[in-house]
């Protein structure tokens, strides 16, 4: 199955003027905002009767001081605990979140695509393969990335950075050539655009590829 890249922030807050445009009941939009995300402890609460319960807090607060979005980390614990996600299962998931979070490459599209198949009621087992994959497209991305442009310092550019890799995994997943990935990276660098311009060409790839 094609999946799309992992929507960022600016995408969904572009999503939801298209809904205001489009006539959404605003006093919807409003009561959705207003409502607090839950915190990580407050999500792991939920399984605070575990065996796991101390090493699943210990991998969810490492993931997030290795660069891990707490808020989605959270949401997904809370949205796992809601569905009754076995204890053992959520532990190989968060030790995969803090691996990648400490090799500076995208989690939350790694979150995404355990959604998905927890969704479709897929085998734990099944789904690990996936990520798998995903995993190695993720890090191959990273690397065209990371040989062509110097790391980001601020934080804005280091999201940009997540994104862009984000969306050369999903070019690879679709059948984009390494090779043609990296080719629009080091394009966007020869013109001595910044990173976030890398992802434009490289999502284009990937969206024409899975499009046929």
């Amino acid at each position: 199955m094609k999946v799309r890249p992992f929507i960022t922030g600016a995408t969904a807050a572009a999503l939801g003027a298209l809904l205001l445009l489009a006539g959404a009941p605003t006093e919807a939009l409003a009561s959705a905002e207003a409502v607090s995300p839950p915190t990580i402890s407050q999500a792991l609460a939920l399984y605070g009767a575990s065996p796991l319960a101390g090493e699943l807090g210990e991998c969810a607060a490492s993931a997030v001081r290795l660069g891990a979005d707490p808020a989605a980390l959270a949401d997904f614990i809370a949205g796992a605990g809601a569905d009754n996600r076995p204890d053992r299962d959520l532990l190989a998931l968060l030790r995969r979140a803090e691996r990648l979070a400490g090799l500076r490459l995208p989690v939350e599209p790694v979150l995404s695509r355990y959604r998905q198949g927890f969704a479709k009621g897929i085998p734990f087992a099944r789904i690990e393969t996936v990520v798998d994959g995903l995993e190695a497209r993720l890090m191959e991305a990273a690397r065209y990335l990371d040989e062509t442009l110097s790391a980001p310092a601020d934080h804005e550019g280091q999201r940009a950075r997540l994104t862009a890799i984000d969306h050369g995994a999903y070019a690879l997943g679709v059948g984009v050539p390494g090779g043609t990935v990296e080719r629009a990276i080091r394009l966007a660098v020869h013109e001595r655009r910044p990173v976030d311009a890398a992802q434009a060409p490289v999502l284009a790839l990937g969206v024409m590829a899975a499009s046929g």
